[in-house]
């Protein structure tokens, strides 16, 4: 099981290449809550298959580990299709956080004046690596 990654994607200082296989490795963590789950990126399935699988490509926007919580009840007995689950979810959502409202004259944090509630908005911390439709999981064998 991989993910495919079709899209322009920039590595190594710049050169750019049309795809990227992403394979996994996991562990589930003593409780069977947490698995510790982390990335091999490749060029492709035979650059995956000819090379040693030990070693991958650093690919920015990649993470090279995640922690997911996981409940075997909801997610599923499969941990390898809840992880690749998760990453085609983790790598095509914006990472966002909540930021309090400033006065741009002050820099004071703004508060509703009807209900005293600190005035907030959603700002994109860090830009999806890509879209949905780009990520496929494969080699389901």
């Amino acid at each position: 099981m991989a993910l495919l990654i079709t899209k322009d994607v920039s590595i190594m200082g710049g050169i750019s290449v049309p795809q990227i296989y992403v394979r996994f490795g996991y562990k589930v963590d003593f409780s069977g809550k947490i698995i510790y789950a982390n990335t091999l990126s490749f060029l492709s399935k035979e650059s995956y298959e000819l090379g040693n699988p030990a070693t991958g490509l650093p690919i920015d926007g990649i993470p090279d580990f995640l922690d997911l919580d996981y409940l075997r009840a909801e997610d599923g007995i499969d941990p390898l299709s809840f992880i690749h689950d998760s990453f085609k979810t983790y790598l095509s959502t914006d990472k966002t956080n909540e930021i309090a409202v400033k006065d741009p004259s002050t820099g004071n944090k703004q508060y509703d004046p009807s209900t005293g509630e600190l005035i907030t908005e959603t700002v994109i911390s860090l830009v999806k690596f890509a879209e949905e439709n780009e990520i496929e999981i494969i080699d389901l064998n």
